[in-house]
């Protein structure tokens, strides 16, 4: 964890990309391996590291040639209230994206199904 915050600090501006977040910053509990708690613990570590750093370099008066040492992480996952506290606080932004409606399930049945011979029986009402 450590290495990969390091290597984006170094190439700034950077993303870092976390799907199913879940899985490594999950809410903390008494049953929990301790390479996992070691693994949350550098995780928080680096991103109070992030948001310091952010900030600092946004603060400083860039010089001609030198860069905005920024570096965005940004995290998804389908369970959210699983997260860790500690971990949901340090991010900046949350942004709650619900299932789609009806209507929204239908395009995307449309625009995924183009030019794909149907059967006239499927029901997407029921899929």
């Amino acid at each position: 964890m450590r290495i990969l915050f390091e290597m984006a600090r170094y190439y700034a501006p950077t993303t870092i990309f976390m799907d199913e977040i879940d899985a490594i910053a999950g809410a903390r509990g008494g049953n929990e391996h301790e390479s996992n708690r070691r693994v949350k613990a550098e995780l928080l570590i680096q991103m109070d590291g992030v948001a310091v750093a952010s900030s600092a370099s946004a603060n400083e008066n860039l010089g001609e040639g030198e860069r905005m040492k920024t570096v965005v992480v940004l995290a998804a996952t389908n369970r959210p209230w699983d997260l860790d506290d500690a971990f949901r606080r340090r991010l900046e932004k949350r942004i709650y994206i619900p299932l789609p409606s009806d209507k929204g399930r239908q395009q995307l049945f449309d625009i995924n199904l183009k030019g794909i011979k149907i059967d006239p029986s499927v029901d997407f009402a029921l899929l």
